[in-house]
Order: structure tokens, then sequence, then C-alpha cells
């Protein structure tokens, strides 16, 4: 999948699939039309005075964004003694009503601006942002198909959205939210998928002050049990809560005899098979996308697939138990063809770029 940042390309076979889609927003009410970008611009200024008390912050540009700039001040957790970056964006509250905010640790002692990956990330979000055109908002989540940062080893993969905990909400004529991004394991974005991200992000912040995006963070699923036994007990007590996700590949198609074959990308298996550990064995639907098909799949008696009759973009899909499980059991996120009884799924490759276009990983 590739995360593009720079000027876009109408050369599709020369880039990876568009990032997943967040849980579907409500559209951002339109900023009052007196109001100009620098006039917002401004007021996140005094938002992050208030908040800091003495800014002395460097502005970075970022060409080829939608941003007209990231803002870096540095901060100290007092706790723990630990300094950060705090990164705000500038130039989406004028066409959103939010900005983005991210917080990483201070690497060399003698460091003097933020670390080129996180300039990197706030503005491929930005630009996912004003693609969609719709916010970020407290409880979304996106799966980056990659590594957060694409040139240093790390486990964090995804992004989850939160409210900011220290800048506030700006309220009036520019009435801005902040929302703070937090790196994400792959597994721990499932989790969030089976479960309630919420729930997650709360048990997640308990060992992550302030949600500070560490790229040598280990998943914390592997290596706390009590936070791993937790997370299973509210799978299987409560569900998921979430409602619908963006995959990188969705296709169908139905043989002459009747048959569904679904076609998926090899890196959204986990949280396919997340939405059906956390969804369908509760007893409740789920939505997938991508940008020209939607998939239902609902839970029922035995197995079912449907167009929809006015929209044949639109399949129905009903799954009892017993397909459920084989799913759960059998699915891999490896190129193949996995047979059911009556349907199957086709694994195809999901590929990873830079921002240059160069492929980068393969998953499948």
């Amino acid at each position: 999948m590739s995360r593009k940042r720079g000027k876009r390309t109408k050369d599709k076979s020369k880039r990876g699939p568009k990032p997943p889609r967040p849980p579907k927003p409500p559209k951002a009410k339109p900023p009052r039309t007196s109001a100009t970008p620098s006039a917002f611009a401004k007021a996140v200024d005094r938002a992050l005075v208030s908040a800091y008390q003495v800014l002395s912050p460097i502005f970075l540009q970022t060409p080829g964004s939608p941003l007209s700039g990231i803002r870096g001040q540095l901060s100290v957790h007092l706790p723990t003694e630990r300094e950060f970056w705090i990164l705000v964006t500038y130039g989406l509250a004028s066409k959103l009503g939010f900005e983005l905010t991210l917080r990483v640790p201070k690497g060399q002692l003698m460091e003097i601006q933020p670390p080129r990956w996180a300039l990197l990330l706030l503005s491929s979000l930005s630009e996912l942002a004003v693609e969609l055109e719709r916010p970020f908002l407290p409880g979304n989540r996106v799966n980056l198909g990659g590594p957060i940062s694409l040139d240093d080893p790390t486990q964090l993969r995804a992004a989850a959205f939160l409210k900011d905990p220290t800048i506030k909400a700006i309220e009036g004529d520019y009435a801005t939210q902040f929302v703070q991004v937090v790196g994400l394991s792959g597994p721990e974005l499932e989790a969030g998928s089976s479960w309630d991200l919420a729930q997650l992000m709360d048990l997640i912040l308990e060992r992550v002050p302030l949600g500070i995006t560490d790229l040598d963070r280990e998943c914390l699923l592997k290596t706390d049990p009590e936070l791993r036994q937790r997370v299973q007990e509210g799978i299987e007590r409560e569900g998921s809560t979430e409602e619908a996700a963006t995959l990188d590949i969705l296709k169908w198609k139905i043989s002459a005899e009747g048959a569904l074959e679904l076609t998926l990308g090899a890196l959204p298996v986990s949280l396919f098979q997340g939405l059906l550990k956390g969804r369908t064995r509760h007893q409740r639907p789920f939505e997938l996308f991508d940008p020209d098909h939607q998939v239902t799949v609902r839970p029922g008696e035995a197995l079912s697939h449907e167009l929809d009759p006015e929209d044949e973009r639109h399949l129905t899909v009903t799954l009892p138990e017993g397909q459920v499980a084989r799913v759960l059991a059998e699915l891999k996120p490896l190129r193949g063809t996995y047979a059911f009884d009556g349907w199957s799924v086709e694994v195809v490759e999901s590929v990873i770029t830079n921002e240059l276009g160069t492929v980068i990983d393969r998953v499948g």
C-alpha cells in the first residue's frame, strides 16, 4: 500500500492501493466563509500558547501536502522526565475543522528538529483526510499498510485517533478540534477491530504516557500478558463496536453455477477475521468497502449471497457459524484460493511502496 507524500500521479500502476478509509465519521461543518486560513492559524497558535505557556516552536514546511506547515514544540513528561516533540498540523482547520497532533520521543541530545518520518506521517494522513473530505475524529483508526516509518525498523503499522490530552478545542468562529495520532502495531489494530478501540486505547495509554509514538515500542499484546488477557476477555464478552472497514483490495465474482469467489488483499486478512470474530460471532453485521465495491457480511442460519438489485456494486453475504469458524481457522494472509463449502476466498498480494513509488515490501 502506498503512502505517497507528494504530488499525485494519475498512473495507478506505479503506486500501491490507497490507504484504507476510517469508519465513516460525519462530514465536517464548513467553517464560516469570512474566516481565512491565516485566521485559523492564529487561533491554533493561541491554543498552543495556552497549553504550553511558553511557546518557542519551530515551523516546518511540508511541500506537496495540503498543509501550510507543521509546528514542533519540545516538551517533557514530568513524571518520567522524558523529553518529546509535540507536533501540530496547520491547514486542516479551515477545510475540515480539525488539526492533527503527534507526540514522538526526542532522539539525540542535540536534536534540533523532529524526525522526518513523523512529518511525513502527518502529511500523509492530512492528504488522506482532504481526499476523503472527512475529518479524523477520536475513535477512528487507519491501517497504514506498512511500517509507520518507511525508513526505520518498527512494529507500529497503524494509527489511532484520540482527543488531544492537553490542547483544548477552539470554539466560535475558528472552531477546531485537536486530534492526536497514536501509533499501533498490527495485532493492536486487529484487537481494536475485534473489540472496542476506545477501551483498548485506555489500556494502552496506561502503559504509554501521553500516547507518545515511539518507533522502538514493541507490541503490547506480545509483551504484556495482563493486557492480552483483558483484551481477549473483552472480545469474548462484548464483541466489536467496529461497523465498517475499507480494504486495499475487495472484489468478487459469481460463477455460472452460482458459487461466490471473494477477493481480498493479503494485508487486511487479519482485519477481516477480526471483524468476523468480534461482529459476526456476536450476531452483528459489518461492512467492507473499497472505492468501487461494498460487501455487507451478516450472520445467519445458512450460507447465501445476494446482489443489491439497485446497486450492482453492493453484495450481501450471509455466513453461518460453521463457515465463520472455518474462515478463522483456515484463511491465511498468503496468496492462494481458500475453498469453503459453497464459496471461496482468493487472497492476492498487497504491495507497499514508499513516497517515491519504490516497492519496499510485499505482503502475501
